[in-house]
């Protein structure tokens, strides 16, 4: 699954979570960083042309099917 990804600013963040429709999604710092290794890693087996879109990077993650 492809998916769009940053990180945004302290101040971004919390104008994100003022919008409605946004839910803040606490995980353990090691996942996060676990994520982020995966997100970053499989960028850098996408095409060049293919790793960012506008202000986003552009990973894979597996699906979860449960």
């Amino acid at each position: 699954m492809k998916i769009f990804h940053r990180s945004p600013s302290e101040t971004e963040s919390a104008k994100l979570l003022d919008t409605e429709g946004v839910e803040e999604v606490s995980l353990p710092e090691e996942t996060i960083r676990e994520i982020a290794r995966v997100l970053k890693k499989s960028g850098e087996e996408l095409p060049p042309n293919g790793r960012v879109f506008r202000e986003w990077e552009v990973g894979m993650l597996e699906r979860f099917e449960g």
